[in-house]
């Protein structure tokens, strides 16, 4: 199957309108954009990542303030002047995914936004999409992936917005999480915490054996890392940690008390 950066350089181009949304959220009109163009052999331009004049983070006190600025290289995209180009010779040919007739098109641009069906758009293409991604992100990101342990429970806790629009998880739940994680591939795996919590709000973690919390690391960098885990314990609502299951295929824990996750995943309800 061919990969994206090495598509034809015709007059077909696929454009993820990624938009203002959290990273992850991001990553769906991305996903649906690239495959396109793996289907239609064509071009992907590239997507607009780093986001400035983002007040809520700030209002809010998030410690990530999602501007995802050098995360992302876009090799193997339309860029720079090529870009700017692109767009100026297909003003008058921008088709909406939603048209059948984009699977009929030999010349013009194709745009991406939004959810769509979330994971249920591509349900086989994890793999795919997970080197797909590991091409576009920064040296950094991948040299940092590469020092992590070969085996680890991964725990995403999500704090920032979830605690202030009520949908974080209670304490107890992360901490029966990783008993039950423990229950399943060994009490001897190190655990992982990756979170955007503040101060000392992981501190009732700090007693369970084995635990090592993560330091702050691009938003990207984490949901990679997390999929590198051999089994995770997830935050319902989050597509952050949902991302990082479905990138990872692994058994993953989640609240029965919280919305349902994907139901593609392996997933077990504490």
């Amino acid at each position: 199957m061919n990969n994206i950066s090495s598509l034809g350089h015709g007059s077909l181009y696929a454009f993820p309108d990624v938009g203002r949304t959290g990273l992850c959220n991001m990553l769906f009109p991305w996903a649906r954009a690239v495959l396109y163009a793996r289907r239609m052999n064509c071009r992907v331009i590239a997507p607009r990542w780093t986001k400035i004049m983002r007040i809520g983070p700030w209002l809010r006190g998030e410690r990530d303030k999602r501007y995802y600025n050098g995360l992302f290289t876009n090799d193997g995209y339309v860029k720079g002047v090529g870009r700017a180009y692109a767009f100026i010779r297909m003003l008058a040919q921008i088709y909406d995914e939603s048209s059948q007739a984009i699977y009929d098109l030999k010349k013009g641009m194709v745009v991406f936004r939004g959810l769509g069906n979330y994971f249920m758009d591509f349900p086989d293409d994890a793999a795919f999409l997970r080197g797909e991604l590991l091409k576009i992100v920064s040296e950094r990101i991948v040299e940092r992936l590469d020092e992590l342990p070969r085996e680890f429970i991964g725990v995403h806790v999500r704090c920032g917005d979830f605690i202030s629009t009520g949908q974080s998880m209670p304490n107890e739940y992360y901490v029966k999480g990783i008993e039950t994680a423990k229950s399943i591939v060994g009490s001897q795996y190190p655990v992982l915490v990756f979170s955007d919590a503040k101060g000392g709000e992981l501190s009732y973690l700090s007693d369970c054996p084995g635990v090592r919390f993560m330091p702050a690391a691009p938003a990207i960098h984490d949901v990679l890392a997390l999929s590198r885990a051999s089994i995770l314990v997830g935050t319902n609502h989050s597509s952050f940690s949902e991302w990082a299951v479905f990138l990872g295929g692994m058994k993953s824990i989640w609240s029965k008390e919280g919305r349902r996750p994907c139901a593609l995943f392996d997933s077990v309800f504490v």
